[in-house]
């Protein structure tokens, strides 16, 4: 009598906790399938922010946001004398001042997480402060 016992018990514990994972898994799939699709995209190219000494922040973009190994150019709308400098480099070859006429300078640097860095933007002798914003993981 004992081994009758034993076997249903022990048939009712292996039933019970492979149904009890089947459950389980189909609650997961389900509450996957049933999530909707998030994609962070973001159109990763170079960026030329517009220097405009009647603009507020002295560019006519506030914010630019660059994914690493793009480049970074600003120009001027209406023949501005500009210079800008960042606190810390973006760029891989570590330039942290860039000037009207200046020539071209290397991409900006692959960053893990999303970074912003705070650079200055003197238009005309007046000193502005936007800020650049590079995504990461790019």
């Amino acid at each position: 009598m004992k081994t009758s016992v034993a076997l249903p018990v022990r048939l009712s514990l292996s039933v019970s906790m492979a149904l009890a994972a089947l459950l389980v898994i189909s609650l997961w799939q389900s509450s996957c399938q049933n999530r909707p699709a998030i994609a962070h995209v973001y159109n990763c190219r170079d960026r030329v922010p517009d220097v405009d000494g009647g603009a507020t922040n002295g560019v006519v973009q506030d914010t630019v946001v660059v994914c690493g190994g793009q480049k970074l150019d600003w120009k001027e709308k209406h023949n501005e004398d500009w210079e800008v400098e960042f606190t810390s480099s973006p760029f891989e070859q570590g330039e942290k001042k860039i000037k009207k006429g200046g020539g071209p300078h290397s991409n900006v640097k692959h960053l893990a997480d999303d970074t912003a860095f705070k650079y200055s933007i003197t238009v005309n002798g007046q000193k502005h402060d936007p800020q650049i914003i590079i995504m990461g993981g790019t």
